[in-house]
């Protein structure tokens, strides 16, 4: 799809738009901090319902402790004044009475399993309420401790098989609270003991009291717990035995509020309390749990917490949009010196606002103008010294062609010499020799010495073949370039090979360095010269070995090449031949080509040492 060149979504481009880029970043760093202010906004309102409902768990843990120990110790006074009131109705013939007593009682007072007393051997004998279960405690230590001192602790459950023959259940048979308080005559002698028992069902109904307000509108369950661990009081059916909470059933911590899995595997705040007692009543140790749902409990921190991060985003986007609303207004001012710099790039329209102040984009404003102003005075200049250019170009133009038309008559005749050259080594030296064999046959047909003729003609017939191949390989050679196509060292190579296999002559070659970049004209003109030393080799030096060395080293920014070409044969002496001037085209050509190719030409030799020729210089 291709994008607009122009609208309102172009210029949401965060590419094209400063002002865009920096809403951006400011959008994204509002929010993220918004995010983080929400997460530990989140913590800390967590944290605080989570102390205040666990405070409120502790509290109600204490006042249901205090609840409990506040009636015991108020049961414990009644318990004592019925037996102060039934010690006067000792005689035999008051047993109507004393039960006419317990009955009252226990119809008033609700929560006792059972009233009832026992003679000195701890046989029941007047009892009210569930009898069974009160004949069943006689056979515990309850009376017997309450005969010597007053006696208030944990309800002792029968034996198991007693339970068992009996068939009542074991809570009601176990009950809770155990009393017991003697009964003594004028002569202080123990005459009976009173004995009686409060049942779970009455520290239920104490708990409800305590929770029914606030379970209207909460969960909450309450335990309660003796000083080892085992569960007295349980609003779970789950919750029975031994108890073992971390940190909630431990003895050193007499009171808190925590977070705790349970044996359900599910998280409780739990808060707990140890009952200390009430007035003279010191308490049995009681722990008193109470628990909710951490879920439910901390379900009020959760709602708050997802109001408290959509008020954070909330704010967080508004703040962005100001932002990027008083960023867009800050930067418009360089929106449109962009705009008057796109002008200026377009169509050469020079005009920059210039925007009042002294901020950096004021100061843009103010440099672009002197930079615009100081580009113009050049543009006018440059107009000026291109028209001058374009005039000397002209000028140059005309000379150049000139040269250009000289040059080509330059390489026209260095083609011409070269040409006169390959004559001179080809078809001169064959014709001189044809020339010289057709005046030796004229004497000997004059002599009439037709052996000898034939031989001459044989001869003859010899160089006129040998021109005629070596005409053609010029011929060939003009054709062909082998240094263009294959680089200098390939080309020196096959040629050497070439000449040894023609001439028996052994041709050894060596190079070093990156000789395949040789291709152009220059070493195409060292071919050449390599071309001519070998013919020379060929008909004057009468050699058995020819060493070639084509090196390439490099000297700074420059490369210095050179070719030597050394023969083992009869040699000669360079200053005869120098001498000799004109007849000697080969060294003459040789001397010249290097001289066009701007490269030093050497040529060493002496009679009976062979010859050695160096051409060299840089690239």
């Amino acid at each position: 799809m291709r994008k607009p060149s122009s609208g309102w979504l172009q210029n949401l481009d965060p590419k094209r738009s400063l002002a865009v880029r920096l809403a951006l970043v400011v959008g994204a760093s509002s929010l993220f901090l918004s995010l983080v202010a929400g997460t530990l906004v989140g913590v800390i309102q967590r944290a605080e319902v989570t102390r205040q409902i666990g405070t409120l768990h502790q509290q109600l843990a204490e006042q249901l402790g205090e609840a409990l120990d506040s009636d015991i110790a108020s049961r414990i006074q009644d318990i004592r004044v019925l037996a102060v009131l039934l010690s006067s109705y000792v005689d035999a013939d008051s047993s109507d009475v004393q039960q006419a007593i317990l009955q009252g009682v226990y119809g008033e007072y609700t929560g006792y399993s059972w009233l009832a007393l026992a003679d000195p051997g701890g046989t029941v004998t007047l009892a009210t309420g569930d009898i069974l279960a009160a004949s069943l405690a006689s056979k515990s230590q309850l009376f017997q401790a309450g005969s010597r001192t007053p006696y208030v602790g944990l309800s002792q459950c029968p034996p198991v098989d007693t339970r068992i023959e009996t068939g009542n259940n074991q809570k009601a048979m176990c009950g809770l609270i155990d009393f017991s308080s003697a009964l003594t005559k004028k002569d202080t002698r123990l005459s009976a003991t009173l004995g009686a028992r409060l049942g779970i069902s009455w520290a239920e109904s104490i708990e409800r009291q305590i929770l029914s307000p606030l379970r209207e509108t909460r969960t909450v369950e309450a335990f309660v717990v003796d000083s080892e661990g085992a569960v007295l009081v349980s609003d779970s059916d789950a919750i029975s035995g031994r108890l073992q909470l971390n940190h909630i059933t431990d003895s050193s911590n007499a009171l808190g509020y925590e977070v705790v899995r349970w044996p359900d595997g599910r998280d409780y705040l739990t808060g707990f309390s140890v009952s200390d007692g009430f007035g003279t009543y010191k308490g049995l140790g009681w722990r008193v749990i109470v628990r909710e749902l951490a879920a439910d409990a901390l379900a009020p921190a959760t709602v708050l917490a997802q109001r408290t991060a959509a008020i954070t985003v909330g704010v967080g986007l508004l703040t962005a949009f100001l932002c990027a609303a008083l960023i867009n207004r800050f930067v418009r001012p360089l929106t449109a010196i962009a705009a008057a710099a796109d002008r200026i790039r377009v169509s050469h329209d020079s005009t920059i606002p210039v925007v009042a102040g002294e901020d950096e984009i004021a100061r843009v404003s103010n440099s672009l103008n002197s930079l615009v102003g100081a580009l113009d005075d050049r543009n006018r200049a440059l107009l000026l010294a291109n028209n001058s250019l374009e005039a000397r170009v002209r000028d140059r133009t005309v000379e150049i062609e000139r040269l250009s038309d000289e040059n080509q008559q330059v390489a026209v005749s260095r083609e011409r010499l070269r040409m006169a050259r390959d004559l001179h080594d080809t078809l001169a030296h064959t014709l001189a020799a044809v020339l010289t064999q057709v005046r030796l046959m004229h004497k000997l047909a004059t002599k009439q010495n037709v052996t000898q003729l034939a031989d001459e003609l044989q001869r003859a017939e010899e160089a006129t073949r040998l021109g005629l191949q070596e005409a053609r390989a010029a011929i060939t050679q003009l054709r062909s370039n082998p240094v263009r196509e294959f680089g200098l060292e390939s080309a020196l190579r096959q040629l050497a090979k070439n000449f040894g296999n023609r001439t028996g002559i052994r041709m050894v070659l060596e190079s070093r360095g990156t000789l395949p970049d040789l291709q152009n004209a220059r070493a195409e003109t060292m071919f050449r010269i390599a071309e001519e030393v070998f013919h020379n080799i060929d008909r004057h030096a009468h050699a058995k070995s020819v060493l070639i060395e084509l090196s390439e080293t490099s000297n700074a920014a420059l490369k210095h090449v050179s070719m030597h070409i050394v023969d083992d044969g009869v040699g000669f002496d360079p200053i005869h031949v120098q001498d000799a001037g004109a007849h000697h085209f080969g060294m003459r050509g040789m001397i010249e080509q290097a001289a066009l190719i701007d490269m030093a030409f050497q040529l060493t030799s002496a009679p009976g040492r062979g010859t050695e020729v160096t051409l060299s210089g840089y690239w």
